[in-house]
């Protein structure tokens, strides 16, 4: 979660202590911090030490709905969606209930946009907190932290990706459930599956996930297709068509025809997975697994279409033909309202006009 000078400036209101009086303390110019805390950039990672030392508190966690208001949610948004929940929750959720709604926001996250998820999300991250007394209650949480933060990674910082995901996984280690724990670290580790966030973090919880079971589930299968995209993102082409290869075996085992849901692996998405693999490492295979892509992709999804023709362009440049590359990728965009230019469309075809040819 991104901390800035403003989340500094209320922690220290809060503690009832004055910018003066808090220069004094961590020893740094009055001016200094004046700039820090009025500046809308995100705050140094050493000045957020310094407050949290001196005030004695997590700043990035002081409460949950500054954390979740501090990635894409808009505000207002975050502050109707409480209000909802105040209005029509009078009585606790029970435990059945609960999963329903989780169910329900991992299917949905698959088609409805990333702020009006956030906002949902939030809201019902809010209510679970006073019910989070036993292992099930955890294991929602940490699912629903992960679907949360989804949007999250593609715009915050790489240190603000990397704690919310640990957060979850924290949140997940607490259900005592292995299918969990494997599940958060794998669909963790594929919200971070690209350049712009920490990718180290990124391969960090995958290996985790697949080394915690053998068991063939949804979570271990994002968890290998998160290695082989680390793998491509590296250049280390045998690593990836290796781990490609095990999630292919786990995809044969969980994979549907049917089902569309963040906890279920569809065949069309199985193929728009392996397609981004594919054309990072520059394979003209890629353009047979678009196509399968295409063909096996329910008409709801079809937002998917679009980046497949950027993952197409990233494979031409890839390959060494950068000039049509870009061409592609830009006439893929273009065809596209500028408001229905989603963060992953954009950092996609930003992936496409930085990459260089792939070392096979």
């Amino acid at each position: 979660m991104q901390v800035t000078g403003e989340m500094l400036r209320e922690a220290r209101e809060d503690a009832g202590l004055s910018l003066r009086e808090m220069s004094r303390r961590i020893l740094l110019d009055k001016g200094y911090l004046s700039r820090i805390e009025t500046s809308p950039k995100v705050a140094p990672e050493w000045i957020i030490d310094k407050y949290e030392g001196e005030l004695g508190v997590d700043i990035s966690r002081r409460t949950l709905l500054g954390g979740l208001a501090a990635g894409a949610v808009v505000p207002s948004a975050v502050t109707d969606a409480v209000r909802r929940m105040f209005e029509e929750e009078t009585t606790p959720i029970g435990l059945d209930s609960w999963v329903e709604r989780m169910e329900r926001h991992a299917t949905d996250a698959l088609t409805v946009g990333a702020a009006e998820m956030q906002t949902r999300i939030a809201a019902d991250l809010i209510n679970i907190r006073p019910q989070l007394a036993n292992p099930q209650m955890w294991a929602i949480a940490s699912r629903l932290m992960v679907l949360h933060g989804a949007p999250l990674a593609d715009v915050a910082d790489a240190t603000a990706t990397a704690r919310w995901y640990q957060a979850a996984v924290d949140a997940a280690d607490r259900s005592d459930d292995t299918t969990t724990q494997v599940w958060v670290r794998g669909r963790s580790a594929l919200s971070m599956a690209h350049p712009s966030t920490a990718l180290s973090t990124c391969q960090q919880l995958a290996a985790e996930a697949a080394k915690m079971s053998e068991t063939a589930t949804v979570g271990r299968l994002m968890a290998l297709v998160s290695l082989a995209n680390a793998y491509a993102l590296n250049s280390n082409a045998p690593a990836a068509r290796a781990s490609m290869d095990q999630a292919r075996r786990v995809f044969d085992a969980v994979g549907t025809t049917s089902e569309a849901s963040d906890y279920t692996m569809p065949e069309w998405r199985m193929h728009v997975d392996t397609s981004l693999v594919l054309a990072r490492l520059g394979d003209h295979h890629a353009d047979h697994v678009q196509q399968e892509a295409l063909r096996t992709m329910p008409a709801k999804f079809a937002r998917f279409a679009t980046h497949l023709e950027i993952h197409r362009g990233l494979a031409f440049t890839k390959s060494g033909d950068r000039v049509e590359g870009i061409a592609h990728a830009r006439k893929a965009l273009a065809q596209l309202p500028a408001d229905r230019h989603s963060v992953a469309l954009r950092r996609l075809y930003n992936e496409v006009l930085t990459a260089t040819p792939a070392t096979q």
